[in-house]
């Protein structure tokens, strides 16, 4: 459901784009969308460092695509739109994922702290890996300033499907 309220909520602003710059000339809706998605980058990377919590984690990495969106949708050449139409794609698919899996582990475990999630890939090998699975596709290919902070948020939710060495096995 998330990644399709954000894609019309953003669809909503593409069509408000194609108003503004007939309008109010392409410069205007350039640095509102420059503006708000570096903003929101800026944001959804410092709440992502500090979040313990998978499903809020999740939220916020939303944040931090949409603000990747506005970015792409800000350059305005066909390129751009087809990359930014590919990334509502992959990101609703992967997020509708990972969504399933994190409701999957909060009725299996209780519990939506990443901490108190240990071993879930033992215990549920079937849910263990769907985690990863379903994030791969968000970390992977995106030209993102908050590159590191995604590869941190990816880490912590490879690490609720391991069995308590994360060095014994990679993502």
């Amino acid at each position: 459901m998330s990644g399709v309220l954000l894609t019309v909520a953003f669809y909503v602003l593409l069509r408000f784009k194609a108003i503004a710059d007939g309008a109010l000339g392409v410069g205007f809706s350039r640095t509102l969308f420059v503006t708000v998605g570096l903003l929101s980058l800026m944001v959804a990377a410092s709440l992502l460092l500090s979040q313990r919590d998978y499903k809020r984690m999740l939220a916020y990495h939303s944040v931090e695509h949409m603000g990747l969106i506005a970015l792409g949708a800000a350059a305005g050449t066909p390129l751009a739109i087809a990359a930014v139409l590919l990334h509502v794609l992959g990101h609703g698919l992967a997020k509708a994922v990972l969504f399933l899996a994190s409701g999957e582990i909060l009725l299996v475990e209780g519990t939506t702290e990443i901490d108190q999630v240990k071993a879930l890939l033992a215990r549920r090998p079937a849910l263990g890996e769907s985690s990863p699975s379903g994030s791969s596709p968000c970390s992977v290919c995106r030209p993102s300033v908050c590159s590191s902070v995604s590869s941190t948020c990816c880490a912590r939710k490879c690490t609720l499907a391991w069995d308590g060495s994360p060095r014994s096995r990679s993502c």
